[in-house]
């Protein structure tokens, strides 16, 4: 899995169609202003990855923009534990981490609080 990301333009996944990957990841992609994202872009992607025991993909747009708006950036890759395995601060690049199924399988025999999910229905 790889995440690509440009100054401007909508940060990218790649993630191969019928991957075993898609019930073990997901994607929050992002432009959080630069004031907002410093303060909680982080700890927030640190948390999806916790609660949900998953990896995530976290794309996110950093720079100046023609409006004169300014997104943090801060593309990364979160382990279910919360480790940030890589990340890009800012800029153009690739973001590349892998993703170890039974490290996973283990985290959720050993907290199986996703076992202990509802649905409520309104």
């Amino acid at each position: 899995m790889q995440l690509t990301g440009t100054p401007g333009v909508t940060p990218h996944c790649t993630i191969p169609f019928g991957s075993p990957l898609m019930n073990r990841l997901f994607t929050v992609p992002s432009a959080f202003t630069e004031t907002t994202g410093r303060a909680h872009w982080e700890a927030l992607i640190r948390a999806r990855a916790i609660e949900n025991l998953a990896y995530v993909l976290a794309p996110a747009q950093g720079g100046y923009h023609l409006s004169g708006r300014e997104t943090h950036g801060n593309s990364m890759i979160v382990d279910p534990w919360g480790v940030v395995l890589d990340r890009l601060p800012r800029g153009s690049g690739v973001v590349i981490a892998g993703v170890n199924p039974s490290y996973q399988d283990n985290l959720r025999k050993s907290l199986p609080a996703l076992k202990h999910r509802t649905v409520h229905r309104i």
